[in-house]
């Protein structure tokens, strides 16, 4: 004899597309990604000032740039860079939000 197999019924929520799951669920996950791609551009941009602002520091205590003074300045326009994709990415998943907000309307 058989026996009915349990784990795929017990488990037949687990591997649903996103076009089963509610609509209002959907929407959702677009406003979380933008609230974490906020929150870590935030998060990215106090290291970018503070490296930025040692960068400048730095050139002012010595007349000429060395090596201290340019990595610190790169590594502050980098992390500065990555804030600024990260609130990119917000504003292209609130529009997306809305956007579908407005089809299922």
């Amino acid at each position: 004899m058989s026996e009915p197999n349990v784990f795929v019924s017990a488990t037949s929520q687990v591997g649903t597309t996103p076009q089963q799951l509610p609509r209002r669920t959907r929407l959702t996950v677009w406003l979380i990604l933008a609230a974490i791609c906020l929150v870590a551009a935030i998060g990215f941009l106090v290291p970018a000032f503070s490296a930025i602002s040692a960068a400048a520091t730095y050139a002012e205590s010595s007349p000429a740039p060395d090596a201290m003074t340019v990595d610190a300045a790169i590594h502050g326009l980098w992390t500065l860079s990555i804030s600024v994709a990260l609130v990119i990415c917000s504003l292209i998943f609130t529009a997306i939000h809305a956007f579908r907000r407005s089809i299922f309307r």
